[in-house]
């Protein structure tokens, strides 16, 4: 009677021993599941932030649609032509890309390429219009400019009833629209 009872003991006291290990193991892969999913959400948010940014940086011109030149040839107004000429005269040759609708312009803008930077020129009916929309274009760029970099890289030119926009930092484009436009 006395040799049974010591082999129940051990038992039990293994199985006490078993149920404390298997809870504390199982608080351990609970506490690294939590982990890890905490990990994986803080990624997901990691990465729909760099996707905003992304946007952002792709779009910081506030292009609305844009009209590819595949679709269409992109024709120039007899202003922008004429600006054309004496920017390549002074060492600059744009190329059109593409026809774009900017936020609060109400006329649409040719997008060109120029040394590896984008400038924008919007062509309107009259000298009245251009410079409302370019006061317009001022004040919504010099009230982000608070908020970001963007202050020392915008240029915003008018002359007669043509605006151009150059966000960008090279200078060769910016001296020959200082030269040409004025600052």
């Amino acid at each position: 009677m006395a040799k049974a009872l010591p082999i129940k003991l051990s038992t039990l006291a293994i199985g006490r021993r078993d149920t404390f290990f298997g809870q504390f193991r199982e608080s351990i892969l609970v506490r690294r599941n939590i982990i890890l999913y905490a990990a994986l959400v803080s990624l997901v948010i990691a990465v729909s932030a760099i996707v905003l940014v992304l946007n952002i940086v792709a779009n910081p011109l506030g292009v609305q649609s844009v009209e590819s030149t595949q679709k269409q040839q992109v024709v120039v107004g007899p202003g922008t032509q004429a600006l054309l000429t004496q920017l390549q005269q002074n060492g600059l040759n744009l190329n059109p890309v593409m026809t774009v609708h900017k936020t609060n312009l109400s006329v649409p803008g040719t997008l060109f390429t120029v040394h590896g930077d984008n400038i924008q020129i919007f062509e309107y009916p009259n000298n009245s219009l251009a410079s409302a929309d370019a006061l317009k274009l001022r004040a919504m760029y010099s009230k982000n400019s608070q908020q970001n970099a963007w202050g020392s890289m915008v240029h915003i030119y008018t002359k007669d009833n043509l605006v151009i926009f150059y966000m960008g930092y090279n200078t060769v484009p910016s001296k020959a629209l200082d030269l040409i436009l004025g600052k």
